[in-house]
């Protein structure tokens, strides 16, 4: 084999998340990866299949990870393409250099590895695409299991008046009190059934057209229709605030928004319909959370 595939990870990166593909010779990826900055990376980083590393994918669909692992040791992972996830931990930078060999040479060099068990590991190797677009299907279920509370109390309130019997005062006196018990309760799960929806709504209408592209570790982002779209950095942010009901207890607690700020005076506003939990897309900026009752979006 003359060339393979290879690309970089570094740390703060998500699965998935790579950069500098492209096909590398052997001297060039051993060269890759002396020049690879190993003590900056390892730093604080934690050691799994996602880590700071130089990647390798050969022909057959097989992907080797030359990563870090503590003690300033290495730890290289295989995933064969089959699906098997292998680890072998060596104590030097050039014991692991004499397996990306027999990697590239299609040799055997399974000896000393051992299996590792991660769920969905092709994630940690393969390229993800970072594009978002509105996604709202578990949030409309959610909300629309919440409407049957309504319709459901509403049949236990008609059901009451119907067992009730009026030519007993004495018993109807208590009955009474349920029913009008039921009822304002079913008013009340009938508002908030009637709010999530207008919610709902208003922020599908605000994002159906909207995409984001966006990964952890890179500085860029891009974000707009497909008829219109900018590219943003994050170092250019100057206010990141998440506008959210905190109560967990309400219909629309999966729906909010985010608004960022840029330093040239632009801001942006992304439904949770788009990017969920958001501020982890961006680990170098602060991100300050407003609670608001109902976070509809203008």
């Amino acid at each position: 084999m003359d060339q393979l595939l290879s690309k970089l990870q570094y740390k703060n990166y998500e699965p998935g998340e790579f950069t500098a593909l492209e096909e590398r010779s052997l001297a060039d990826v051993i060269q890759l990866i002396k020049s690879f900055p190993w003590e900056e990376q390892r730093h604080f980083t934690p050691v799994g299949p996602t880590c700071p590393s130089v990647t390798i994918e050969d022909t057959a669909g097989n992907y080797l990870k030359f990563g870090h692992h503590y003690y300033e040791k290495y730890c290289l992972y295989l995933l064969t393409s089959e699906g098997k996830l292998l680890k072998k931990v060596v104590p030097t930078l050039e014991d692991g250099i004499q397996i990306v060999t027999a990697f590239y040479n299609d040799e055997n060099f399974i000896d000393g590895f051992e299996h590792e068990f991660t769920l969905h590991p092709q994630r940690h190797f393969a390229d993800k695409d970072f594009k978002s677009v509105i996604a709202y299907t578990g949030l409309l279920f959610s909300i629309s299991l919440f409407s049957l509370a309504p319709l459901m109390l509403l049949g236990m309130g008609l059901l009451l008046l119907i067992a009730g019997n009026p030519a007993n005062t004495n018993k109807d006196v208590p009955m009474v009190f349920v029913e009008i018990l039921c009822l304002t309760t079913d008013a009340v799960l009938f508002f908030f059934t009637v709010m999530a929806w207008r919610l709902f709504l208003n922020h599908y209408k605000f994002a159906r057209n909207q995409f984001i592209i966006i990964s952890k570790g890179q500085n860029e982002f891009v974000f707009g229709t497909e008829e219109h779209s900018e590219t943003y950095l994050k170092d250019k942010i100057v206010l990141f605030k998440e506008y959210r009901n905190t109560q967990s207890r309400n219909p629309w607690s999966g729906l909010y928004f985010t608004e960022i700020t840029f330093g040239d005076g632009k801001h942006i506003k992304i439904s949770s319909l788009l990017m969920k939990n958001g501020y982890a897309k961006f680990p170098d900026v602060k991100c300050e959370m407003e609670s608001v009752f109902y976070p509809n979006m203008k």
